[in-house]
């Protein structure tokens, strides 16, 4: 559900996956309801890394591991099921929302289009429980990590875990 803002509508950029827990778009929809703000969700395509931003805004790419992507393919598209998934979430609550590619790091990613955009907060979720998640931290580091130290809007992070009670923090 794509509206076009008013100019004083909110924006909060939230950064989204397949496989996300549900817990970030839960803890999303019923705050943008609230503040009547548009939801920008983005996926961040991370098998090519953009390598310079010319002046008409578009951008020469790189495959993230040389030879990995033609020159001519195409771009990536919005996963079709995650898609389907934020419908199920916002449109209930009648929540204005689109969905965004785009590729390469996921923080610098996330913090050029809140810039673009003039969002007024990023969304992002904890990394879930696992070796390999714990690897894939150290390797490539935190992406809320990197968005509060690297930017200045307010970055917004959501457990994507329960605590040891096994509920989540704002859950009854």
């Amino acid at each position: 559900m794509t509206q076009n803002p008013s100019p004083s509508t909110a924006t909060l950029l939230v950064g989204v996956e397949p496989d996300q827990s549900p817990t970030v778009l839960n803890a999303v929809a019923p705050l943008a309801a609230q503040l009547q703000a548009r939801v920008v969700c983005v996926h961040v395509h991370t098998g090519r890394f953009i390598t310079q931003r010319l002046p008409e805004n578009l951008a020469e790419a790189s495959p993230a591991i040389s030879g990995s992507a033609h020159p001519d393919e195409q771009e990536v598209p919005f996963p079709q099921g995650l898609r389907d998934h934020l419908a199920e979430v916002f449109d209930p609550l009648h929540v204005s929302w689109e969905a965004r590619e785009v590729e390469g790091d996921p923080a610098k990613a996330l913090a050029q289009l809140a810039e673009e955009l003039d969002a007024n907060m990023i969304v992002v979720g904890t990394r879930r429980k696992g070796w390999r998640n714990r690897m894939e931290q150290f390797i490539d580091g935190s992406i809320a990590v990197s968005l509060s130290h690297r930017q200045g809007r307010p970055v917004l992070v959501v457990p994507q875990v329960a605590n040891e009670s096994g509920r989540l923090p704002w859950e009854g």
